[in-house]
């Protein structure tokens, strides 16, 4: 009896002493595992998808229309059938006239043109400002210079609108003489260009 007991504690050991080995033997494993996944997180600046240079997606209508400083303009050309017209294909080059300039035409006179009676008046105004394609600042001074000091362009309309420099700044007249400088240059659009003046032309 007494030889059993002692083989029989003997077992019991070897079995203790295989459980606590094992349990050892888990807890790195377990702790491996854990250490690899907290220090390898997925970066979402490791990748190899390339960064794509931006572009101008907005139309000049957009751009108009998202400028503070335009939202006579804006109001006008939705009264008008341009505003939609200006959203297609182009290119256009519009001379943009600012709050201010509209400010400067008499209240009677704005307001009358912007009546639904005299939407042809105002749409003939306003195509006073658009000519077909895309003029930019460097094209317009590079005219006015293979002009020997004026240029000519061609609104939608089929009038003529001449460009000098004055004062160190592009100068843009209608037929009438009503005149304008470019105050802001180049704001490139999906579909043209867009050049802030401060004066309103075929008035």
């Amino acid at each position: 009896m007494k030889k059993f007991f002692l083989s029989t504690n003997m077992v019991a050991f070897l079995i203790i002493f295989a459980c606590s080995a094992y349990a050892q033997e888990k807890q790195p494993m377990a702790a491996a595992k854990k250490t690899v996944v907290a220090t390898t997180p997925i970066s979402p600046t490791k990748t190899s998808v390339p960064t794509l240079t931006p572009i101008q997606t907005s139309s000049v209508t957009e751009i108009i229309g998202a400028s503070k400083i335009h939202t006579t303009l804006l109001v006008a050309l939705k009264a008008t059938n341009l505003l939609e017209a200006l959203q297609g294909a182009g290119p256009f080059t519009i001379f943009a006239p600012t709050n201010d300039a509209f400010a400067k035409i008499p209240t009677t006179t704005l307001d009358n043109l912007l009546k639904p009676e005299s939407k042809e008046a105002l749409s003939k105004t306003l195509s006073a400002h658009v000519v077909a394609g895309n003029v930019s600042a460097d094209d317009i001074l590079a005219a006015i210079k293979n002009g020997s000091g004026t240029a000519s362009f061609t609104t939608i309309a089929g009038e003529k609108l001449n460009a000098t420099l004055e004062g160190g700044k592009v100068k843009i007249a209608d037929a009438a003489g009503n005149a304008a400088f470019v105050t802001t240059a180049n704001l490139s659009a999906s579909n043209g260009v867009v050049h802030v003046i401060d004066a309103v032309l075929g008035k």
